[in-house]
């Protein structure tokens, strides 16, 4: 077995927890405090966050706009937000 065979099976979580194993060192090493169970779980502040109108985020900014929704209960799918900061989403 090749050494990356042998990091990867025995990291708990398999390669996607090595890659956000390193996104997090990157992070802190960049200053940057990384989300951790202590923040909380997003999604319940996504649940209660105002519908936002498509128009909000016209205007000026990047080429790309990565939007955050939600499914209500209706099934209607309502914008709450955007994700900034990052180009790798996009």
């Amino acid at each position: 077995m090749g050494t990356f065979a042998t990091i990867l099976a025995g990291f708990d979580g398999g390669l996607k927890a090595i890659v956000a194993a390193e996104r997090r060192a990157k992070k802190i090493a960049a200053g940057v405090q990384p989300a951790t169970a202590a923040t909380g779980d997003p999604r319940a502040r996504l649940r209660s966050a105002r519908k936002r109108d498509l128009s909000e985020f016209a205007g000026s900014g990047d080429e790309f706009v990565l939007l955050v929704a939600r499914r209500d209960a209706d099934g209607s799918v309502a914008i709450v937000g955007s994700v900034q900061g990052d180009a790798t989403f996009t």
